[in-house]
C-alpha cells in the first residue's frame, strides 16, 4: 500500500497542479478533512480474515484544490468488439422494482459489445449451518470488472448480515448468455472484501464488495470506469445492466414458472437519477432480484453507483461511488 500511495502522490502532482515540494502537497491536505475507513477481507482459499484501514487522501487533495469530481476512464479490452454507445445512454435485494411499464431490453450477445462483456453473473456458495458442507441453495447476483482482476458487486452478495456470515466462495461468469454460453469460462474468487460498516451493522450506505480473481481477465474483456462527485447527479441518464431472476429470454417469462434459464441472461434498462443522497443514488430504471451488484453507469461506461435495493415499485437504488469507495477502488486499476 505504501508504493500505491507514492504512485497516487505523483498522479496528484500532475493532475492537481504543480507544487514546489512534497511539503506543499502535505500542507494542502491539512486544510481538508481526510477520512479513514476499515475494510474487512476473507481469503476464500485459506479462510483467513483480515482488516485494513484506508484513507481518502486522493479526493481530499483534490478538494483542497477546488475539485469536486474525479473519474477513471473505462478500458475496452483487447478482444475485437464494438462499443455499444447506443445502449449505454439509451445502457437477494428487496422485492422487484418495475417502475411503470417494464422497459427492460435483452442483451442478445454480451461478448460482442462493450460494456456488456465486462459485466458478470455471480453465484455465491454458502455453509450457513456450519456443518462443513456447501449448502444446496445458492445466491445469484451481478457484478462488473473494475480493473484487470477485481469484480465489484453488492456487499450482501457475499456477506449475509442476518446471520453474520461470509459466503464460502463466489464464481464469476463474464458475459454469460444462458445456461451454456460462457465465453470467458468461470472464475473463482481468491479474496473478497467489504466494508466493516456492512459486516458489523448492516449499514446499507456501505453495501458494496470486491471479489478478487486469480486471472487478469480484464485486459481481454475491458472494465468499467467510475466517478465520484460531491454534487447532485439528479437528471443524469444512466443504465442498469445485470441478470434479473424473473426472466430468461423474454419479458413474457415473468408469467411462466416453468421457464428454464431465468437469471442466466443479461438485460439492461435505461433511466435517470431521481435522488442524490450522500452515500446512495436512486433512479427510475427497472431492476429486480439477481441484479444486486449491477453497475449503474452513465455515458462512456462510467459507474456512479452499485445497484443494491428497490422500494416497492417506485424506486430503485444503489450504493453511490463515494469518496471512500472511489479511493478504495482506484488501487485495482494501478500496476503492482
Amino acid at each position: 500500500m505504501k508504493s500505491f500511495k507514492i504512485i497516487l502522490a505523483i498522479i496528484l502532482v500532475i493532475v492537481l497542479g504543480s507544487f514546489q515540494s512534497m511539503g506543499a502537497y502535505a500542507m494542502s491536505l491539512s486544510s481538508v478533512d481526510v477520512q479513514y475507513f476499515d475494510v474487512i477481507s476473507l481469503n476464500t482459499n485459506t479462510g483467513v480474515q483480515t482488516i485494513e484501514r484506508y484513507d481518502t487522501y486522493l479526493t481530499a487533495a483534490a478538494k483542497s484544490r477546488g475539485i469536486t469530481e474525479m473519474s477513471t476512464p473505462a478500458y475496452y479490452g483487447t478482444d475485437p468488439v464494438a462499443f455499444d454507445a447506443a445502449n449505454v445512454n439509451d445502457g437477494m435485494v428487496s422485492p422487484r422494482s418495475i417502475i411503470g411499464g417494464d422497459n427492460r431490453i435483452r442483451v442478445t450477445s454480451p461478448k460482442a459489445a462493450y460494456p456488456y462483456r465486462a459485466i458478470c453473473r455471480i453465484v455465491s456458495y454458502w455453509d450457513k449451518n456450519d456443518d462443513g458442507v456447501i449448502d444446496s441453495g445458492i445466491n445469484v447476483g451481478t457484478g462488473f470488472l473494475e480493473g484487470p482482476s477485481a469484480v465489484v458487486t453488492a456487499g450482501h452478495c457475499i456477506y449475509d448480515v442476518s446471520i453474520n456470515k461470509w459466503c464460502e466462495y463466489a464464481i464469476v461468469t463474464l458475459a454469460q448468455n444462458g445456461p451454456a454460453d460462457k465465453p470467458y469460462g468461470t472464475l473463482r474468487s481468491t479474496v473478497i472484501h467489504t466494508s466493516v460498516a456492512w459486516t458489523e451493522s448492516g449499514d446499507w450506505n456501505q453495501d458494496w464488495a470486491v471479489i478478487e480473481l486469480a486471472e487478469d481477465i480484464g485486459y481481454t474483456t475491458g472494465w468499467l470506469g467510475k466517478m465520484w462527485s460531491a454534487g447532485s447527479l439528479n437528471g443524469t441518464a444512466i443504465t442498469v445492466t445485470g441478470y434479473p431472476n424473473d426472466i430468461a429470454t423474454s419479458l413474457s417469462d415473468k408469467n411462466n414458472t416453468n421457464v428454464y434459464g431465468k437469471g442466466m441472461y443479461m438485460w439492461y434498462c435505461n433511466g435517470s437519477i431521481t435522488n442524490s443522497l450522500s452515500a446512495r443514488l436512486e433512479y427510475n430504471a427497472d431492476a429486480v432480484g439477481g441484479q444486486s451488484g449491477a453497475p449503474v453507469y452513465k455515458e462512456g461506461g462510467v459507474v456512479v453507483a452499485i445497484h443494491t435495493y428497490s422500494i416497492g415499485t417506485s424506486v430503485s437504488g444503489g450504493t453511490r461511488i463515494t469518496e471512500w469507495l472511489y479511493n478504495y477502488l482506484v488501487q485495482y486499476q494501478q500496476p503492482e
